[in-house]
């Protein structure tokens, strides 16, 4: 009966090792440095092992032979006699010790490659890190108690390996490759959703193209200068970036260079910290919706700042303004259309038109083009502001045409 305990413990000691060099030698060493970064310090001296493997594959030869042949001697032992009495029952030939040897053989030996080799490896397969964690004091202590036996048989292997110029450790160098095909696997398995893996896939597909070669930008970042008085009236009450200003961002509108007006919107976004000694500028950055892809990275455009609130003003053609000695006018045609002289106060331009900070309302006519003096009395053919713009240079614009001598023209 001693013998079949006996028998136990070797296979269970077999386990153990066949266990621990599987798990050690196929733990990930991203997740020990994972787990070692929480504290496990077990996973810190299962990475040491593997920086050194070479005394630990040695110890763990040295006992596994070592309890193969304990197994074959004393299983054959324990056995035989066991075999022995049950084939009697069967036959009593001249045979009955060698059947009764070789039936304990392969005894034996099945139990071993089941429960010593197979199944403890499958297991340390299936979860490396988990059981390297649990043995490596185990396998330390043992390798320390076999020190002599450790250097001898790992020495002369180093030796062997340096005559036929192989290397005796292995360079752990993750490469383009590997990531790859770890990202095969985490697609394969449902860990990285499609999307997610084409992400990554395009940045190792990059190469010496921009990264807007390979992305679809859907907001575009547009940087441009503004003065130092348009910053301190404006744009420095209504940072986005500093926490307790208005929460109200700034209007930003931009025009290619092949586009009229500004037609793509959006809003600052953020505004630099400093003004430029050498400009007077300060530089600030806009995001700008780009749904429909038109807006390309490195593109020059135009580009408007709304440093106020909307409202609602008058604007004209810039054609209809006059100079009076230094005084801006133009001519207002009356109830009885006759053309009146008209001072007014000029604003900016705003998509072509000039903006009247005073002296117009709105519904009043004024005169676009032709030689017209104040108290002559015109014909007027009124057209838009906005069909004004799209008439081609050449044409008189107005649509102003010629009355008894006169030339008559008007537009809102």
């Amino acid at each position: 009966m001693g013998d079949l305990i006996g028998i136990a413990l070797l296979i269970l000691m077999s386990a153990l090792f066949a266990m621990s060099e599987i798990s050690i030698a196929a733990s990930r060493k991203i997740k020990l440095r994972v787990m070692a970064d929480e504290g496990n310090v077990h996973a810190l001296a299962v990475l040491k092992l593997q920086e050194q493997p070479g005394a630990f594959f040695a110890m763990i030869q040295i006992t596994l032979n070592a309890i193969a042949i304990l197994g074959g001697i004393v299983g054959e032992q324990a056995l035989s006699p066991y075999m022995q009495e049950i084939l009697q029952l069967f036959y009593q030939g001249p045979l009955l010790g060698q059947i009764s040897f070789v039936l304990s053989f392969l005894i034996i030996t099945s139990l071993f490659i089941l429960f010593a080799d197979l199944l403890p490896k499958r297991l340390a397969m299936i979860l490396p890190e988990a059981v390297a964690v649990r043995v490596v004091t185990i396998m330390r202590w043992v390798t320390f108690a076999l020190t002599p036996l450790v250097l001898f048989f790992n020495g002369l292997t180093n030796i062997v390996l340096r005559v036929f110029k192989v290397p005796s450790e292995r360079e752990d160098i993750v490469t383009t490759e590997d990531i790859v095909a770890m990202m095969d696997a985490g697609a394969e398995y449902g860990s990285l959703q499609q999307q997610e893996y084409d992400l990554i896939g395009n940045v190792f597909d990059l190469e010496a193209r921009f990264l807007s070669s390979v992305m679809s930008p859907r907001e575009q970042i547009v940087y441009f200068d503004i003065d130092e008085a348009t910053y301190l009236n404006t744009v420095s009450k209504a940072r986005p970036d500093v926490v307790g200003r208005s929460n109200e961002k700034l209007p930003v509108h931009i025009g290619l260079a092949n586009e009229k007006g500004y037609p793509h919107g959006g809003a600052l976004d953020f505004v630099g910290n400093q003004i430029d000694r050498n400009t007077g500028t300060v530089r600030v950055r806009a995001i700008i919706p780009n749904a429909d892809g038109l807006l390309t990275p490195g593109a020059f455009a135009r580009v408007q700042l709304g440093t106020g609130s909307e409202q609602k003003v008058i604007l004209v053609n810039d054609q209809a303004v006059g100079t009076d000695q230094g005084n801006k006018y133009v001519l207002v045609v009356d109830a009885n259309n006759k053309a009146q002289y008209r001072p007014i106060v000029l604003g900016p331009m705003v998509d072509g038109l000039r903006v009247i900070s005073d002296g117009l309302k709105a519904g009043e006519k004024i005169i676009i083009k032709g030689l017209v003096r104040p108290g002559m009395a015109v014909t007027p053919d009124i057209v838009s502001m906005q069909t004004l713009l799209s008439v081609p240079e050449r044409q008189p614009e107005g649509a102003s045409k010629k009355s008894n001598g006169k030339n008559e023209g008007g537009s809102k």
